[in-house]
């Protein structure tokens, strides 16, 4: 028997398992035998009890056993009768509801409410998709996002130090220029700076110590972020001086440019 009959026949064989499960879940098939591709192919069908509305599910989709509620419409129907399941939803995420029984039609209907922790914010709305879909993290309530957020976002709080830094275009200068003095890589192992990689512009003599110094182009080196934490870790970040950059340095000091320009 050749590939091709092969897959033919049991293409053949899915299709006759297909119009048995679409059966035997109260659907009536609307679909022939060349519809039918694969288990995964939307087939067109209708539901024994909702006979107006053309629905396209699959065959993995009907065969599905965690599945109650195969047909949307059903699904709506009961959820519609079982208000008290909407309610449960609306209490599990703290949400005190607004609204009747009879204002519920579907998961996508606008249903009012006001969360218990934020009553004074006042009406808001969602849906019950909204509250079940998946993903949700769980702050429906715009106040509750807010401070949610706000937790995880906090703005970083700037120095006097980093806030002349940043602002003064001095600074940038300086910077710039002791990044190109040293072609973009660190005094000490030689790495390139990178988006992965990051360089520090570093005062030989202390920013806090020599404000005359501060835009001093002799007055700097590129060092790694990894070495840049190292030499503040051994020598501290006040008080840093020439002599240190030499111990830190070592015997890779007396091929660098910078030790002729100081």
């Amino acid at each position: 028997m050749s590939k091709s009959r092969h897959i033919e026949e049991q293409r053949l064989r899915l299709y006759r398992e297909a119009l048995e499960h679409f059966k035997s879940n109260g659907f009536v098939p609307l679909f022939t035998e060349l519809d039918f591709i694969n288990v995964s192919t939307p087939l067109k069908c209708r539901c024994n009890k909702h006979l107006s509305a053309v629905q396209e599910i699959s065959y993995n989709g009907i065969r599905k056993k965690n599945r109650k509620f195969h047909c949307k419409l059903c699904l709506h129907d009961s959820l519609r009768t079982n208000i008290e399941y909407v309610y449960n939803i609306f209490d599990k995420n703290n949400l005190i509801p607004l609204f009747e029984s009879s204002e519920y039609k579907d998961a996508n209907t606008k249903l009012y409410y006001v969360c218990k922790k934020h009553q004074a914010f006042g009406k808001q709305y969602t849906t019950l998709y909204a509250l079940t879909r998946k993903g949700y993290r769980g702050y429906v309530c715009k106040k509750c996002m807010a401070e949610y957020l706000s937790r995880i976002k906090t703005p970083k709080i700037r120095t006097e130090r980093s806030r002349v830094n940043r602002d003064d275009n001095g600074y940038r200068e300086w910077q710039k220029y002791i990044y190109k003095k040293y072609n973009w890589k660190c005094a000490l192992c030689g790495c390139k700076g990178s988006k992965n990689n990051q360089i520090n512009a570093h005062h030989i003599f202390g920013y806090k110590e020599y404000p005359d110094l501060r835009l001093d182009k002799n007055n700097g080196i590129v060092l790694c972020f990894k070495h840049h934490l190292e030499f503040h870790k051994k020598y501290g970040k006040e008080g840093n001086n020439l002599e240190q950059i030499e111990e830190f340095l070592g015997e890779a000091i007396e091929n660098r440019e910078y030790v002729q320009d100081i």
